[in-house]
């Protein structure tokens, strides 16, 4: 490959096709990343019983699920105001209770008593 025959245009033309190939291989990635955290995420599910978004109590605070990972899981206490903290703990699975599948269960339970 000779690219000092090429002209200017050609050479342009071949940078763009190139970064177009790279923006494609870019997409793929993300999409696959996506794909295998929903697998891993499905996993997790079928051995544990959770998913991200379930409401859990560990201990005596209740939080939610934002992110699930192989060995443990990261969790958002909820306020005694009813609001989901900032604040980020770890939790391992055998560690916590499921007690509703989302939020909104959770908010709709409270607004019942």
């Amino acid at each position: 490959m000779d690219i000092s025959k090429w002209n200017d245009e050609d050479i342009e033309a071949i940078i763009e096709r190139k970064r177009q190939q790279i923006k494609e291989w870019e997409k793929n990635i993300l999409e696959n990343e996506e794909k295998l955290n929903q697998l891993r995420e499905e996993k997790i599910y079928r051995k544990h019983g959770v998913r991200t978004g379930n409401v859990i109590q560990v201990g005596n605070k209740i939080g939610v699920i934002f992110e699930v990972l192989s060995w443990r899981m990261a969790i958002k206490f909820i306020k005694k105001n009813g609001e989901i903290g900032k604040n980020i703990t770890y939790a391992n699975y055998n560690e916590v209770e499921k007690l509703y599948g989302n939020y909104e269960d959770y908010q709709k339970a409270l607004n019942k008593l």
